[in-house]
Formats: C-alpha cells, sequence, structure tokens
C-alpha cells in the first residue's frame, strides 16, 4: 500500500488539518482522511449517479470515484481553473476523490480552537462537524464519512464508497 503523501512526525494533541477552497469559501478535513492530492484527471462519466458525482478515474490502475464537493455542498458546479485538483481519501480501506476548487495548506488547530456545530440544519446534511479558527479565518471541518456516505451515490441504498 502505497504512504500517505502527506504523512507528518506528530506530536500528541495535534489536530492536523488539510484546508482548501470552495469558491471563497475555507472548509477543511482531517488530514488523517487525506491519501494524496492530484491534479485534475480525466473523469469518465458514470450514468444514473447524483449530479455532484462526476464519474471514476484512473490513478495508477486504481478506479477511484470522484465526486464535485463544491456540488455537493454547495449546489454549484466546479469551473475547472489550473488550481483544481481532487483530494483523494482514505477512509476504512475505501478510496474516493473530492475535487476541490484550490487547496490552501496543511494548519495545526489547537483543540480550543475546534468548535462543534449545532444540529441547527445549516451543516449541510450532516457534512460540516466543527468549526475550526486558524488565525482571523474560520474553517467549515468536513465530516468524510457523511460527504461520502450512504445514500451519496445513488438513488438511495448503500453508498459503493463506504458501508456500515
Amino acid at each position: 500500500m502505497q504512504e500517505t503523501a502527506l504523512e507528518t512526525d506528530r506530536e500528541e494533541g495535534e489536530n492536523l488539518f488539510l484546508t482548501f477552497l470552495l469558491g471563497r469559501d475555507a472548509f477543511a478535513i482531517a488530514i488523517d482522511y487525506v491519501s494524496e492530492i492530484v491534479q485534475l484527471q480525466p473523469i469518465v462519466p458514470v450514468p444514473q449517479q447524483q449530479v455532484f458525482m462526476k464519474g471514476v478515474m484512473n490513478l495508477r490502475g486504481d478506479i477511484i470515484p470522484v465526486i464535485d464537493l463544491k456540488q455537493r455542498l454547495r449546489g454549484e458546479e466546479t469551473q475547472p481553473s489550473d488550481r483544481t485538483c481532487i483530494i483523494v481519501t482514505n477512509i476504512g480501506g475505501e478510496r474516493a476523490g473530492m475535487m476541490v476548487d484550490n487547496v490552501s495548506e496543511v494548519a495545526n488547530v489547537p483543540p480550543a480552537d475546534i468548535l462543534p456545530v449545532t444540529d441547527s440544519g445549516t451543516n449541510g446534511d450532516g457534512c460540516i462537524c466543527a468549526m475550526a479558527k486558524s488565525g482571523e479565518s474560520v474553517k467549515m471541518v468536513l465530516d468524510c464519512g457523511a460527504v461520502l456516505g450512504q445514500g451519496a451515490f445513488g438513488t438511495g441504498g448503500a453508498s459503493p464508497l463506504l458501508t456500515e
């Protein structure tokens, strides 16, 4: 199995997040879910999928499903640019790609600066699990399991990515 491209030596209590942009909105995912970041690849459409499911890509012989994360969360299709990339995640041994506008950095956020999201109906179908303060900015922390989880890639039933 390939080593994580973003592995770092981490001290106890560190919370490392990969931060990225969807339009002007800043998001983050726990670095533990990130396998690698790749340039936009050719994507083969798969029929009868949710509109945000862009298809699959061949990444060094592995077939990886790819979603347009902006379309999944905001309903706006990503307009590819030279900064558009795919974050390849690994959750429970299942790999998936999330197309984003721009990857920013790996940030260490102290536990005191991670605030849970209340169940107010504004957390994107359970996709946003926390808010992370980083300097003067706030980043929405995504729950990768919810983003890529059950029902996300079809018309119901278990996801081809994550099973419970």
